[in-house]
């Protein structure tokens, strides 16, 4: 399916810049429209959700000069990636209250062992969430865009008749 520049624009009820204070006020507010900001060759959409909370995704669209869709990307929010940054250091600093003096090896080896899996597990699971909802929010727009595909073609279908 190709998707145009015009109809991925259609997608966006709120034009906002991708920064932190207007991700900030999304959550803050529980503002669930669709947001984004339109450049010359790209456009960024995303939209806050219960499910995940603070760590939804931003989709950024890529066009070519004929504004024809050539790419799909997605990023976490900056939100997102404060909250993910500090919960990490929280996690860590929980391992770093230990006496590294008055440890042994053995202690020593263990408990960076647990440390690693714990962190390991837990960065797994966030981008296992992160990744389906994603492919969720992206099924969900080329719902919408095959929507607006069918609405665009089905008038210009009936005009010609």
């Amino acid at each position: 399916m190709e998707i145009s520049k015009f109809e991925i624009e259609k997608l966006i009820e709120i034009r906002k810049k991708d920064t932190f204070f207007n991700h900030f006020l999304a959550i803050i507010k529980l503002d669930l429209r669709p947001t984004g900001i339109i450049s010359k060759s790209e456009i960024k959409i995303w939209k806050y959700n219960f499910r995940l909370g603070i760590v939804y995704p931003v989709f950024i669209f890529e066009f070519n000069s004929n504004n024809k869709l050539t790419k799909i990307t997605s990023k976490l929010n900056s939100v997102g990636k404060f909250a993910f940054a500090l919960f990490f250091i929280f996690l860590s600093s929980l391992f770093i209250n230990v006496d590294f003096i008055n440890i042994k090896f053995n202690g020593l080896l263990f408990l960076l062992i647990f440390y690693i899996i714990f962190i390991s597990v837990f960065v797994l699971i966030s981008v296992k969430i992160y990744s389906s909802e994603k492919k969720e929010q992206l099924k969900v727009i080329f719902e919408i865009l095959k929507g607006i595909k069918e609405k665009s073609t089905g008038s210009h279908q009936h005009n010609n008749q």
